[in-house]
């Protein structure tokens, strides 16, 4: 079981229920996931823990240094990898967040699919459209997730708005309009993003 941690610079939002896959933070302006599952050690589980505290405290070389301490003993682990590409993303160093988010893609065998998601995101803030547009119709494809579905849903949405299609933004923003509805969360994202979208395409 993995849990989804979005960030957005470091306010807590009540947002993300507790019981779903998803814990939330808002981060100034992006949003960053960050993951936690089951680990093969217990010291492993206890440095992620204080590298995520070290990041809300916007604390990232302590951060960095915590969580390669917990890849010295768990190296294939793809949640410390993805975690550790989030603290590059703030920091931020893109080159070395897009390097950890590939790598936990990696030892996952494509199986981690909040790296995918964050790796999309990634390319998107960099204009690399066709990228994370791909990474993100993958996540669709091969979720068993909601949450996970409507998020790249609401990535696509922003993404096709960026490029000028309104009208696929507004299939995929109905897709994850209906998920998020169900589940109960991101009520503010969902509907800052149904604003934007509805102002900029509405002729």
């Amino acid at each position: 079981m993995s849990l989804l941690i979005s960030c957005d610079f470091i306010e807590k939002t009540n947002d993300i229920q507790d019981s779903m896959l998803a814990k939330g933070f808002t981060i100034e302006g992006e949003s960053i996931y960050f993951g936690e599952s089951e680990f093969e050690f217990e010291k492993t589980v206890k440095l992620n823990n204080s590298a995520l505290e070290y990041s809300r405290q916007r604390k990232f070389i302590k951060a960095r240094k915590t969580l390669l301490k917990a890849l010295d003993i768990e190296p294939q682990n793809p949640i410390l990898w993805n975690n550790l590409g989030n603290v590059e993303r703030v920091s931020p160093n893109e080159s070395k967040a897009k390097k950890y988010f590939e790598k936990s893609i990696k030892v996952s065998d494509t199986t981690y699919l909040v790296a995918v998601l964050n790796l999309g995101i990634l390319h998107s803030y960099s204009g690399d459209f066709d990228k994370s547009k791909k990474l993100f119709q993958y996540i669709i494809s091969n979720s068993d997730n909601d949450l996970l579905e409507a998020i790249s849903n609401l990535e696509l949405t922003k993404l096709y708005i960026d490029t000028g299609n309104c009208e696929k933004a507004k299939k995929s923003f109905k897709i994850a309009d209906k998920i998020l509805n169900d589940l109960n969360v991101l009520k503010e994202t969902k509907n800052d993003l149904k604003k934007f979208n509805l102002d900029y395409c509405q002729n």
